[in-house]
């Protein structure tokens, strides 16, 4: 199986942080208080352009589908993935100082625990900003808002 470049994650990682941090009060970032990169299931059309597939690339090296990463202002990572994912990106823990928080998907309630959660990152900061497939943020692939 690969394995993650973890320095290379962690300074990436840091990267895409900092700039938030800075910027989060432009139109880029919308004041938002985290931040949501959201890889669906992979699907026929393969779009190797999209946002998240190049935020994959950036940060994995790889294209990890069907993953949910959720950065917050404060620096926290919250990972909602399989198993085999959250095994993969659990390399980083050390060198992330406590700020890499897993949830591997659970099937036998849904995932409502690891929604709970999430929501509850959103909520404690107010607002999110979504990169994600079509790169107009509405999520229907047309890319026209």
């Amino acid at each position: 199986m690969a394995s993650l470049d973890v320095d290379r994650f962690v300074e990436r990682l840091g990267k895409i942080h900092s700039h938030f941090s800075k910027h989060r009060s432009t139109a880029a970032w919308n004041n938002a208080s985290c931040l949501s990169l959201c890889r669906g299931p992979l699907d026929d059309s393969n779009n190797t352009y999209l946002k998240s597939v190049l935020l994959h690339q950036y940060l994995f090296g790889y294209e990890l589908p069907d993953l949910i990463l959720l950065l917050t202002k404060e620096g926290d990572l919250h990972v909602m993935a399989s198993q085999k994912k959250i095994d993969f990106i659990a390399a980083a823990s050390d060198k992330m100082d406590g700020r890499l928080h897993l949830h591997p998907r659970q099937k036998a309630d849904d995932n409502a625990a690891n929604w709970e959660a999430m929501q509850q990152v959103i909520a404690s900061g107010g607002s999110v900003t979504t990169t994600g497939g079509d790169g107009d943020g509405d999520g229907d692939g047309d890319g026209d808002g």
